[in-house]
């Protein structure tokens, strides 16, 4: 009866499940995969271009569960750890955001997560992409600059991504950009190349930009909308905490 509802796109990816062990896991994903390959064109395609992908959601049981942000944080975290410089990052990310994608969609369209973790784990992928990215690049431009410190101070000034929109709400779709501000602690110098702080986190959140928003031979990770900032697409790319506050004192509305 599978290959019988299997569509065109499908019938790789049955002759794919076969040869896995006759396990209760495989026949549970069997039995659900004509439906979601039907519905779906991104995963068929996905799991065809990466013929380990399916077999290994099914035998790591990631596709039967439904994925906490703690792990899902973890896990793009233990990943990204391993990147030396930006293209691998870049190459990383996006195939890490493929996998979770289709184990999101399978799991959708196969009935088995309701609209509300959809839309959570969606978030949460986000959520763990952007703190992954900026972990590792912020620990090269740190090797390069120098740490950022506050002013009057030698203490390291922190970088905040704001999610807006969605995204805030944690209410992704699959189709959602991810609207962000940036804003840093204080302004100052840092400790190696004397670079401003404002300077070091505008180049920071650039590079997390084209880390999530570039378009690669793999993809993209997430379209990065910006223009939600203060002054929208005229304002600073990054803002002080007290620069933020002034502007959302004189300047902010209820929306």
């Amino acid at each position: 009866m599978l290959r019988e509802a299997a569509t065109a796109e499908g019938e790789g990816l049955v002759a794919q499940l076969a040869a896995l062990p006759a396990t209760e896991a495989g026949q549970r994903a069997a039995e659900a995969l004509a439906r979601v390959v039907a519905l779906s064109t991104f995963v068929a395609q996905s799991c065809k271009r990466r013929p380990e992908l399916l077999p290994d959601l099914i035998e790591s049981g990631d596709l039967f569960c439904a994925d906490s942000a703690e792990d899902c944080q973890a896990r793009i975290r233990r990943v990204v750890a391993s990147c030396v410089d930006e293209a691998t990052l870049k190459s990383v990310l996006r195939r890490l955001r493929n996998r979770e994608m289709v184990r999101i969609a399978f799991r959708d369209l196969a009935g088995w997560a309701g609209l509300e973790e959809t839309i959570t784990v969606l978030s949460n992928l986000a959520d763990a992409c952007i703190a992954a990215a900026l972990a590792r690049l912020r620990e090269w431009a740190a090797a390069r600059d120098g740490e950022p410190q506050e002013e009057g101070s030698s203490a390291s000034a922190r970088f905040v991504v704001l999610g807006m929109g969605k995204l805030g709400g944690q209410e992704l779709n699959f189709s959602s950009d991810i609207d962000l501000i940036f804003a840093y602690s204080d302004d100052g110098l840092t400790n190696k190349s004397g670079l401003s702080n404002h300077e070091f986190f505008v180049r920071l959140g650039q590079k997390l930009i084209q880390a999530l928003n570039e378009a690669t031979a793999d993809g993209f990770v997430f379209r990065v909308d910006m223009r939600l900032r203060p002054n929208g697409a005229s304002g600073p790319l990054a803002l002080s905490f007290e620069a933020m506050e002034q502007y959302y004192q004189a300047h902010g509305r209820m929306w």
